[in-house]
């Protein structure tokens, strides 16, 4: 059995939009990664926290309550207009023993006697970098404009500044760009990851956010059968159109029969097992509806939601950078290999410089080693214990391919390990 391909798209509307834009860094204390006792003693200091705020304290029960080193500093920027749509705009800061992440949210607030539409979302993801406007679209709040890159960029900025002035020995910078790890002629260097949450009623709230006791592929065909419809809509912005909604969806793309299937999590099908609450993913978007997002189980889910992507985004961006130190430190060894001179390298002035080529070596080798150890914990293995959460944070796992980042960053790290013993042994010769 299969859903009739003749179904007529109907126009999504909604009452209430969260729309979530994860940007990753990577904050070091000089060239020494920002441990987990630095992280301690900023709480208490320019407002950062070890809770976060309140409305990202979700109820999740995972098998084991381990202590986390995190920090938290929530910031409010107020009423904003982004494409002459009013918004409530807000920030979070947070750090892990590896890595953190900047959320900027925005929301559309329910409005009196009148529902919104798609268009409304591409208006707001319109102040991303990719927007086909030049630049992107401006959000523009008290005494910031901006598109959401360059506020990220600002907040991460002045944050840095902020913390280097506290009086606690910390020279505070975003690694990647002091290490000069990202491409300096690029305006933009990285895009963000999405979490796009749904308040709806009506016909959208049937089709998506009701269940029955009847559980057989009869009842599951059906409830496909009232989601499809609205497929159009919400496929540009699953999975992040760089063009908007301006476009015919090709009927054989493998999202297109996801209703019936929930094999892959990219497609929509409910990833999540109370009916109340609809969730699936792309690689670039995790897209929620439900009834009443103050409610159970938003209430409670949506929190973990956006924890989770926190937690893959950050790892994802420490292991990069890491992964690209080690290849500018290999790529050292790689250029000095074919320069070596041995008859140079005996007379005095070359003792001299390979005395100072293997200091540098072995300073950056131990500032990568010192990197790499937080970054073999995993917390989310011991953290994690709802079906839905678990498995969006598998998804999240495989999208950004932290188990095979982390497998070549340890190759590289050993291989590192063996040229510099090659390179003293040389020396010796």
């Amino acid at each position: 059995m299969g859903i009739d391909a003749a179904v007529q798209s109907k126009p999504f509307k909604f009452d209430r939009l969260q729309l979530h834009f994860i940007y990753s860094f990577c904050l070091a204390n000089g060239d020494e990664p920002l441990y987990a006792e630095n992280v301690s003693r900023l709480l208490g200091k320019r407002g950062w926290t070890a809770t976060p705020p309140v409305d990202r304290q979700g109820i999740i029960a995972p098998f084991l309550m381990l202590k986390l080193v995190r920090a938290f500093k929530g910031i409010q920027f107020g009423t904003a207009t982004i494409a002459e749509r009013r918004v409530r705009l807000s920030g979070l800061l947070r750090l892990f023993s590896a890595g953190g992440t900047f959320t900027l949210s925005m929301e559309l607030e329910p409005q009196r006697r009148k529902q919104y539409d798609t268009d409304d979302v591409h208006a707001l993801m319109s102040a991303l970098h990719f927007s086909r406007r030049p630049g992107g679209t401006q959000i523009r709040c008290a005494k910031r404009v901006g598109t959401a890159y360059a506020l990220f960029k600002e907040v991460l900025e002045e944050e840095c500044a902020g913390l280097s002035s506290l009086g606690l020995g910390l020279k505070v910078n975003a690694y990647d760009a002091a290490r000069g790890l990202l491409d300096p002629m690029a305006s933009v260097t990285q895009s963000p990851w999405l979490v796009t949450t749904f308040q709806v009623s009506g016909p959208e709230h049937d089709a998506f956010c009701t269940g029955t006791t009847d559980v057989s592929v009869v009842s599951a065909e059906a409830k496909a059968r009232n989601i499809l419809p609205y497929y159009h809509d919400l496929a540009p912005i699953l999975f992040r159109s760089v063009t908007g909604k301006d476009f015919p969806v090709e009927p054989t793309y493998r999202g297109r029969e996801a209703g019936i299937d929930s094999r892959n999590g990219s497609q929509l099908s409910n990833m999540h097992l109370d009916a109340r609450l609809f969730a699936c993913s792309s690689r670039r978007n995790v897209l929620c509806v439900t009834g009443d997002i103050e409610a159970e189980p938003a209430s409670y889910f949506l929190p973990g939601v956006l924890g989770i992507n926190e937690m893959v985004r950050a790892r994802w961006h420490a292991l990069i950078i890491l992964n690209r130190n080690l290849d500018h430190i290999l790529a050292g060894y790689r250029g000095e290999s074919t320069s070596d001179d041995p008859e140079k390298l005996r007379s005095r002035r070359g003792m001299k410089l390979r005395r100072e080529r293997e200091t540098r070596h072995l300073h950056d080798i131990l500032v990568s080693r010192r990197w790499i150890a937080p970054l073999l914990d995993d917390p989310g293995i011991y953290t994690i214990a709802g079906d839905a959460l678990a498995a969006l944070y598998e998804r999240g796992k495989e999208v950004f391919k932290l188990d095979e980042l982390r497998t070549l960053l340890l190759q590289k790290a050993e291989l590192v390990d063996r040229m510099q013993s090659d390179q003293s042994q040389l020396a010796w010769v």
